[in-house]
């Protein structure tokens, strides 16, 4: 993770802008999908006190931690606790959103 390139379909490639990442993926994924397939995509930065949107793409913002530790590799307990806190957090958020 962020140092390759990788190679579109029509046989374009990425850059250096996606070898930057937020300890879990690179950091132009992060901020969602931008293939506009179905016209632009919905994409907005999460804000606590508005409403969740089913479909649309929330970017939660960045954590600076290396992405092993961000999936629970070589944790002390105050790392664990808080990465389960982030992650405890999110579930909430996702079962928040109606069916």
């Amino acid at each position: 993770m962020g140092s390759k390139k990788a190679y579109y379909a029509d046989g374009t490639e990425t850059d250096s802008t996606w070898f930057e990442n937020d300890g879990i993926v690179n950091k132009s994924s992060m901020y969602g999908p931008t293939t506009g397939t179905n016209g632009p995509d919905p994409i907005a930065i999460y804000r606590e006190e508005d409403l969740l949107i089913p479909g649309q793409w929330f970017v939660m913002g960045e954590y600076q931690s290396d992405h092993r530790k961000f999936i629970g590799h070589s944790l002390d307990d105050e790392e664990f606790d808080s990465i389960k806190s982030v992650f405890i957090d999110h579930l909430k958020l996702l079962q928040s959103l109606p069916e």
